[in-house]
């Protein structure tokens, strides 16, 4: 998908990704963080710290294609806010 394609798909962004990770995301895709986690493979301990529930910090992992990927701390969410939102994905699926 091209960015052309991804506006049109979804014109309103409700998640943005560390800053000057695009070259990374055209080289392989836009990843959910479970993707990430997997193709990283970090130590059981840090990826339950990452999937386990909302993220207070950011981790830096090593891609074994791309190098250094960050998945960014999710603080700004606001539970109360997000999950009246939910649609077709409970609130574990969309904190992954």
């Amino acid at each position: 998908m091209n960015s052309d394609q991804l506006i049109a798909h979804y014109p309103v962004l409700h998640h943005m990704a560390e800053a000057g990770s695009w070259t990374k995301i055209k080289q392989i895709g836009l990843r959910t963080t479970q993707q990430l986690v997997d193709a990283c493979s970090p130590t059981a301990e840090v990826r339950a710290e990452i999937l386990g529930g909302q993220r207070k910090v950011s981790y830096t992992l090593q891609h074994p294609q791309v190098g250094q990927v960050t998945i960014r701390d999710q603080q700004p969410l606001k539970m109360h806010n997000l999950q009246p939102k939910l649609r077709d994905i409970t609130l574990d699926e969309f904190l992954c």
